[in-house]
């Protein structure tokens, strides 16, 4: 799995950038498009819990072994600092302490914001995967690419900023076939043969806005959203035989599910050089329990399979039961860690080494009510990064090509 990261600073620049604004929201409409209803996939493992969970930090992260609770971009004192230019700004959604450290530079008499640097983050998802059965030569390669996230970032003030975003969490999306006998329960004696399906789709999804502000060196921040999505589990039974003929049966349940999400992020600096150029960084994140409002459809019916365009159409309805309310407890996650940074300048290279401890709860996972085969994980990760000092105005491009080396390198080693 790999991910693609398209970026621009949209304002800063004396030069007109109307043009490629608009064009990069097109672009990220259309992203979202395709990764809402043209994702292809096909994992088991998504019949659980709300699916398989998407990579939750941006690609620079990600390039650091997922790196994020200490991270966030560099504070700017003024023009003449010697960092402008000597980094590739991000967006670290996951904790919102770092919306606070967004590229801002104020007028030298006043509190007001001189200019700033807004930014629109979109992440594109390649992933392959393949499919194998015990005792069985044959596989199922599938091969994937979905939208994985759009940010807009905006500094209000001085270590003051805004965040806007749209990205998904999970992707529900299997289709297996069982071929089988049956027998009957009392005298064992075989009744047919019969083909099972068994289908799903949906996915979760987070609509986001946050703030983050910092008072010297103590930064805060907090995301409020709204989480919604879907899960539509289906099993469809079909006898094959070819003197009786049957009705294919389905057991469906569609659910609808949202409910108001809040997470929030601290972090504090240590400088450890009279140039700021040398620190360590401490972050905290994490989220409480929350209880999202679902509505599900309960459909039990038989169907037959119209030959010219394979569409399924409903012969009698055995049991329905629209509307039905109820509850998902989405659990708790808490994420905590340290990150020490050399940074660049003219003359030297820069580096960063840093940790993260994760805690995710999904032991206290219930839909509505019911428990399901997911298990809470804590696990650590370590991330490093190197920023060779090299005087080209190409820099920005090098800096992007490093991080994508290095995520290619985290994906296929685990390193």
């Amino acid at each position: 799995m790999f991910m693609l990261n398209l970026q621009r600073n949209l304002f800063g620049f004396k030069l007109s950038s109307r043009f490629f604004q608009c064009a990069l929201f097109v672009c990220g409409l259309q992203l979202m498009a395709n990764g809402f209803l043209n994702a292809q996939d096909n994992s088991p493992y998504s019949r659980y819990g709300l699916g398989d969970l998407h990579p939750n930090t941006n690609i620079f992260n990600r390039g650091m072994a997922g790196i994020s609770a200490a991270y966030s971009d560099q504070p700017i004192d003024g023009e003449a600092d010697p960092r402008i230019g000597k980094y590739y700004p991000s967006i670290n959604f996951l904790n919102p302490a770092s919306y606070s450290r967004f590229f801002s530079i104020k007028e030298g008499t006043t509190r007001k914001l001189k200019y700033g640097r807004m930014m629109f983050d979109v992440g594109v998802n390649f992933n392959n995967r393949t499919l194998h059965e015990a005792n069985n030569p044959q596989s199922f390669a599938a091969s994937n690419g979905y939208f994985s996230y759009m940010q807009i970032a905006v500094p209000i003030k001085k270590n003051w900023g805004l965040v806007l975003g749209l990205r998904p969490l999970s992707t529900i999306s299997y289709k297996i076939d069982r071929n089988e006998r049956v027998y009957d329960a009392n005298t064992g004696a075989m009744i047919d043969s019969v083909k099972t399906q068994f289908r799903g789709d949906g996915g979760s999804y987070l609509f986001n806005t946050g703030t983050g502000f910092a008072i010297k060196n103590f930064s805060v921040g907090i995301n409020a959203g709204y989480l919604f999505g879907k899960k539509d589990y289906s099993t469809r039974r079909i006898f094959i035989n070819d003197t009786v003929p049957y009705s294919a049966s389905n057991h469906q349940t569609k659910t609808n599910f949202g409910g108001l999400f809040f997470n929030a992020g601290i972090q504090y600096r240590i400088d450890l050089s009279e140039d700021k150029l040398k620190y360590i960084q401490f972050g905290a994140f994490g989220n409480v329990q929350h209880r999202l409002d679902t509505k599900s459809d309960i459909i039990r019916e038989t169907y037959y399979v119209d030959q010219s365009d394979n569409s399924e159409l409903r012969l009698d309805s055995v049991y329905e039961q629209l509307g039905v309310k109820g509850n998902l407890d989405y659990p708790a996650n808490l994420g905590a860690g340290f990150l020490v940074e050399r940074l660049p300048d003219t003359e030297r290279s820069g580096w960063l080494f840093g940790v993260d401890f994760l805690s995710n709860n999904w032991d206290k996972y219930r839909f509505n009510g019911l428990t399901d085969e997911v298990r809470s994980n804590r696990s650590g990760q370590q991330g490093k990064r190197v920023i060779k000092a090299i005087f080209l105005t190409g820099l920005d491009f090098l800096l992007v090509m490093i991080t994508f080396i290095s995520t290619i390198k985290n994906c296929l080693y685990g390193e």
